[in-house]
């Protein structure tokens, strides 16, 4: 990389490194020039992407200062213009967007092409006398866009009151503050109130909800959290070596008779890690189910000298024993007997730390892994020899990190198109021979946000379709409209993001209605009534939910649902006969690592475990251990898959496929050796519910499925149950939202507004859920 500075010291531009397609030819590298006022304040930047394969391309942004040097304004390379409003001690009080109805030419000259916004969406913030922030009010402005003003001084002429579920046409949370600037409180739209408790060493001991329950957490001298009691009043207990690594965490007590059901938390009660010398994790071991001996999972990691990870052991329905803590050490010993199925991932590494092989356990097939100078995965193959790449997927890249065109070993080439702000406005999926696999054309608003989405004509399905989406000033999804005789689709959200109505496909859903057949919200968002109506908007049915005081959906109109201590999903049962449908089991890092389940087309039993590589599933295998399938993942993205191959039938071998995607890597259509298309996935919702389809357009019976599991943003989908597995916890598609709380909490993602279950921020559009 190289650098010029002006006598100022200032940087005014900087270059490379070098770089190169994946087939050689010329190096290039990128550029960025700088420009300051007279007090170094960046004024503006300019930077030309370039590629070997691509004309170059030039983006210049512009900053605005006040008199005391606080940034003002912001304007994009096409005119986007967000503005920030202080007070005297320089808090933000007001943050405007782009999304305005009134344009204008710019006053400062700064932007010479073409008109910028006005104020758009804004959030208003106030503070205490110490500024402390206490309040933030987002304004939901008719359609969705600003009118040019800050509305500083209560003017609500704008503002959309039309939504009988949140009537003032505001979004307020609310922060509560103690004297040593504590956070004490948090408050959503509804007035729900989440509150902290500490101690005197400022440590927080406890955290309520709005229904009143609490979780509290107890400290030891050195402030490691050696007991928490959940809200369940289960009671976990974790101990500590000398240098405060944690040991084992134990479940002492599991919580019966769960929100007066006669259901109780399952699965783990002990958890136990090893550590080497530099405190990197050497040994981990879940016992998932403490009734059964014989399905525990430990994981092992082998490391080089720069801590780079080497080896990566999965031994699945083991047998571990942990040892007493020794006096001497503090340390934990475990092993395990009589593993039946004992899997090892290695990599390797180059000397920039860029991963350069995987060879997966079952196979034994090896991955190599090529870069360019901006360590961007140019090529990802099968190692067929020493340095010798068979290429599965080959990237060539336009400036930072945008890919320009993508080609698969099957001939299959992706493009990408970009706008003048690199907005992905196109993805194509194309044959060797012409014709589209799957492809995608998408046209954005002022604030960033996809207004539509145009899937391409593929042959040989007589058209495309579109989907047109609106949106609320909070940027949640409200409307979508398609361009195929299909009505609309709309949602109608409360304040912290719950659906108080949703109408799809000429039908509505309405939610926690009272006896007047008005939305009532819950205090910690759960949904505990639906009511079902047709098309002539006559009631036809109501469902009911039941959550445990964790949070966890238990039981609703067609399962029963249990949890372990982590709040993981662990057993599914039909609620009509009580049949199990789904067992799951997971390692201490939460990866699901096994799966038994019933066909809900057949009824028949199957069991899958899962081999990971970090947060990647890369091998399916049966009880045996008998390789079902492997999965071969991107650079793009951790949900980017490329390729699957999977045994479609004993004895058959692996059948390859490979994965092309949409912007937010949902599954659009899967391609064999040849390039053929030989299944579509058509999503019904903007949630992930979905029709599989042949390759001509047909609809396909899930026995007749090619077997991927991979959907919605390059999830697993369970059919067992309908749900995604999102690592973490599970999106009920159907309902739009998790079946269990965020594990960070309330307030863990600012985007859902204190909601717990929300996914995406209610924009999933627009945003994924890794």
């Amino acid at each position: 990389r190289l650098f010029d500075y002006d006598g100022a010291s200032r940087l005014l531009r900087a270059r490379g490194p070098v770089f190169a397609n994946a087939a050689g030819g010329n190096a290039v590298f990128n550029e960025a020039f700088f420009t300051y006022d007279q007090a170094s304040h960046l004024l503006s930047t300019t930077t030309i992407d370039r590629s070997p394969v691509k004309a170059e391309e030039s983006f210049t942004s512009h900053r605005l200062y006040d008199a005391l040097g606080r940034l003002v304004r912001s304007i994009d390379p096409v005119g986007n213009t967000t503005r920030l409003t202080y007070d005297s001690r320089s808090n933000v009080i007001a943050a405007s967007d782009a999304k305005s109805r009134v344009l204008a030419s710019d006053p400062y000259g700064q932007y010479l092409g073409g008109p910028i916004n006005g104020h758009g969406n804004v959030v208003q913030f106030f503070y205490d006398g110490i500024s402390r922030p206490v309040l933030a009010v987002r304004l939901l402005q008719r359609g969705g866009e600003g009118d040019g003003s800050l509305h500083l001084f209560g003017e609500r002429s704008n503002l959309d009151t039309s939504n009988p579920a949140n009537p003032d046409g505001m979004i307020v949370t609310r922060q509560s503050w103690d004297r040593n600037s504590r956070l004490i409180a948090r408050t959503d739209d509804n007035g729900n109130r989440t509150s902290y408790v500490y101690d005197q060493r400022d440590r927080r001991v406890v955290t309520r909800s709005a229904d009143r329950f609490a979780s509290q957490t107890v400290y030891d001298e050195d402030s490691l959290p050696v007991a928490h009691f959940d809200r369940n009043g289960t009671v976990l207990r974790s101990r500590f070596d000398g240098i405060g690594r944690v040991l084992t965490r134990e479940v002492s007590r599991l919580a019966q008779n769960l929100a007066g059901t006669v259901q109780k938390v399952e699965g783990t009660t002990l958890q136990a890690f090893e550590y080497d010398g530099l405190s990197r994790l050497r040994r981990s071991l879940d016992n998932n189910d403490a009734a059964d001996g014989g399905d525990d999972v430990l994981c092992e990691y082998g490391y080089d000298s720069l801590s780079r990870t080497l080896v990566e052991r999965h031994l699945f329905r083991a047998r571990g024993v942990v040892q007493p803590t020794t006096t001497t050490t503090g340390k934990v010993g475990f092993s395990t007997t009589a593993a039946t199925i004992d899997r090892s991932v290695v990599g390797r590494w180059d000397l920039d730390s860029n991963r350069i092989a995987l060879t997966y356990p079952t196979s034994g097939r090896t991955l190599g892994f090529q870069r360019d100078g901006l360590d961007r995965m140019q090529v990802v193959g099968d190692l067929v020899g020493p340095g010798v790449l068979d290429p599965i997927q080959t990237s060539e890249f336009v400036g930072g990190y945008r890919p320009v065109r993508q080609t698969a070993r099957n001939g299959v080439t992706t493009s990408y198109a970009y706008d003048k702000k690199r907005r992905v406005t196109g993805i194509d999926h194309v044959a060797s021979g012409g014709a589209r696999v799957a492809g995608f054309a998408y046209r954005w608003d002022r604030s960033d946000h996809r207004v539509l989405e145009e899937h391409l004509p593929q042959a040989p399905l007589p058209r495309g379709r579109i989907e047109a989406y609106g949106y609320d000033s909070a940027y949640r999804v409200t409307k979508v409209s398609f361009g195929d005789g299909r009505p609309d689709t709309s949602y109608r959200i409360d304040g912290v993001g719950n659906w108080a109505q949703r109408s799809e496909d000429g039908r509505t859903q309405t939610f926690n209605d009272t006896a007047t057949g008005r939305y009532s919200f819950d205090p910690t968002n759960e949904y505990f009534e639906r009511s079902l109506f047709d098309g002539a908007g006559r009631l036809v049915g109501k469902e009911t939910a039941t959550h445990d005081d964790n949070g966890n959906r238990i039981q609703d109109a067609r399962f029963r649902l249990f949890y372990d201590a982590f709040d993981r999903l662990v057993r599914v049962e039909r609620a009509s006969d009580g049949v199990t449908v789904g067992r799951y089991r997971y390692d201490a890092a939460g990866r699901r690592v096994h799966k038994w389940f019933r066909d809900p087309a057949t009824g028949a039993a199957d069991e899958l475990f899962f081999v990971c590589d970090g947060a990647r599933e890369i091998e399916e295998l049966d009880v045996n251990g008998a390789l079902r399938a492997d999965f071969v993942w991107g650079g793009l993205y951790v949900d980017e898959l490329v390729q699957l191959r999977r045994e479609r039938g004993a004895g058959t071998g692996l059948e390859v496929f490979y994965a092309h995607q949409d912007s937010i890597y949902s599954l659009a259509a899967l391609s064999d050796a040849s390039g053929a298309v030989r299944e579509r996935y058509d999503y019904t919702s903007i949630y992930g519910t979905h029709q599989v389809r042949d390759g001509a357009g047909g609809a396909r019976a899930p026995p007749d499925e090619i077997g991927n599991p991979w959907r919605f943003q390059g999830r697993r989908y369970d059919p067992e149950t309908g749900f995604y597995c999102f690592r973490q916890r599970y999106l009920d598609p159907a309902l739009g939202r998790f079946v269990s709380r965020d594990p960070l909490g309330m307030w863990g993602d600012p985007g859902n507004l204190g909601n717990g279950y929300a996914f995406a921020g209610n924009d999933p559009v627009n945003r994924v859920d890794p």
